[in-house]
């Protein structure tokens, strides 16, 4: 048994660089039998959830089997958390700054090399998003300050994960080290006035704010930025799939198939291409495309069975840690689950953020007695719902303009022989302000073609778009969509749609 928590602990050490190893964690299902019986139930009743919406979903035989896998990758971590654990609610993780510093040093030597400009540009990686970076930053910082190793271990980790943090311009990175620093140190503090130490964090961290806000510094000034970086249109895009599917979803690992666009190609390194996707990427359905939020993401791929079932699951893992009192585990969950308002960083297999989290939940939940337990879960569940829920529900309300939005010319044929190259010609007069001009393409569903962002003076704003892809179906539905890009209310400003049909092309004369 100790050589297995030896190789399992070596694992997620080495996780965070090499997370293509992740699948490795369904070995461990070989111990859920020692699992306590509550966890077991709990576990089969979230795998019933998940299972059960994906019978009914539009690929039904593909969905079982990837909602099998998504649910048995689920309880492989949460075995080899059980398996590392010295005991129920114990976090022993001493090797996990090795692979954080690894990828905090290939981040910072890779972008050196590459010659980028801190000042004009945030940190890059190969194979991970600059969201990617400042979370594991912030997880870099939880474990510098809340798990008992040597002082000059926790000192490197702590330089490496704060720059790292900082360099990636993530502010939902940000929140979630604040969040996570915060009850961490209540807990360990046993829930008494935070430390002067976190309270000159908290400082630190406001200054920095403050500080971008003035500079030039573009990493530090996307810190005072409030926009939501076009995750409007994205969810606004959600929810359409949502409303073609709304009690089963489309699938685990399906919602890229309704979101891809046939303009561009986004990998999961977020590089575009104008050209379009490969072909096995359309294969392979691009499961890298996200709802940019939990409860979006998991309504609109298993509905609200699914749904149900995932925020039990993530009450139990919350009210488990609650009751432990473990710095560490509360301080990484806390700051994991607020990460996902804006983004989600629970799905498995991922870039080590949702094998990190179902991991520490495997250190928590057998120490949780469920039958004294179970109100606590459901209403914990239930507010998690809620609280995710609130970014898009708060943030698609309509807005309130100054002057209605007009439009002044569209050109936009009804026809087309050829849907790689179609044109639209727009002009515009908006009230004076930052906005996002998007244009949908709708079948079942609707996706973005492109999106351009504009600043309006109260003058006519020009919008000139040639050689456009749209689908290649014989009808689809085009709409134009106007959306703030400032302020809390970012819902669609002004629309216009139009039908376009594919006509057969024009013989050519020899």
């Amino acid at each position: 048994m100790e050589r297995q928590e030896r190789l399992w602990s070596l694992w997620l050490a080495w996780l965070p660089p090499l997370y293509v190893l992740s699948p490795l964690s369904l070995m461990a299902l070989r111990s859920f039998t020692s699992l306590p019986r509550p966890v077991r139930a709990l576990l089969g009743l979230y795998a019933m959830t998940q299972l059960l919406p994906a019978l009914l979903a539009p690929e039904p035989l593909l969905a079982v089997g990837l909602a099998t896998l998504r649910t048995a990758l689920t309880a492989g971590l949460i075995c080899v958390g059980a398996l590392l654990a010295d005991r129920p609610g114990s976090v022993p993780f001493p090797l996990l700054a090795l692979g954080l510093n690894a990828v905090y040093l290939s981040a910072l030597i890779l972008s050196l090399l590459e010659g980028r400009d801190f000042l004009t540009a945030r940190l890059h990686h190969p194979y991970m998003t600059t969201t990617t970076l400042g979370v594991l930053g912030a997880v870099g910082l939880w474990w510098s300050a809340f798990h008992e190793v040597r002082w000059p271990a926790r000192l490197l980790t702590a330089f490496l994960a704060g720059g790292t943090l900082l360099l990636s311009g993530s502010r939902g990175a940000l929140l979630a080290a604040l969040v996570g620093l915060t009850v961490g140190a209540l807990a360990r503090g046993r829930w008494r006035v935070p430390t002067p130490a976190l309270v000159l964090t908290l400082l630190a961290f406001a200054g920095l704010a403050w500080y971008g806000a003035r500079s030039d510094f573009a990493a530090v000034s996307r810190l005072a930025d409030l926009s939501l970086a076009g995750r409007q249109v994205i969810w606004h895009n959600v929810r359409t799939v949502i409303a073609s599917e709304p009690f089963s979803g489309v699938g685990p690992y399906r919602l890229g198939t309704r979101l891809a666009s046939p303009q561009s190609c986004q990998t999961f390194a977020d590089a575009r291409e104008e050209l379009g996707c490969p072909a096995w990427f359309d294969d392979l359905g691009q499961p890298w495309l996200i709802a940019h939020n939990a409860a979006l993401q998991q309504w609109s791929e298993s509905g609200p069975v699914g749904t149900a079932g995932l925020f039990l699951l993530l009450g139990a893992v919350t009210v488990a840690a609650w009751r432990g009192r473990q710095p560490f585990a509360l301080a990484t969950l806390g700051g994991l689950l607020v990460t996902n308002l804006n983004d989600n960083t629970l799905l498995v297999p991922g870039v080590f953020t949702g094998e990190l989290f179902w991991v520490l939940a495997g250190t928590q939940l057998p120490s949780l007695r469920l039958r004294s337990a179970g109100l606590h879960v459901g209403l914990t569940g239930a507010f998690l719902l809620a609280a995710l829920s609130a970014p898009p529900l708060l943030a698609l309300r309509p807005p309130h303009l100054s002057a209605p939005p007009a439009l002044n010319v569209l050109y936009a044929p009804g026809t087309t022989a050829q849907t790689e190259d179609y044109t639209i010609f727009a002009s515009l007069t908006l009230p004076p302000g930052p906005y996002l001009v998007t244009l949908n393409t709708c079948t079942v569903s609707c996706r973005a073609v492109q999106t351009r962002p504009v600043t309006s003076a109260g003058e006519p704003i020009t919008i000139d778009a040639r050689k456009l892809r749209l689908l290649p179906v014989d009808q689809q539905r085009l709409e134009l969509l106007i959306f703030p890009n400032s302020g809390a209310r970012l819902g669609v400003a002004a629309s216009t749609a139009w039908t376009v049909r594919r006509t057969p092309a024009a013989p050519t004369t020899p």
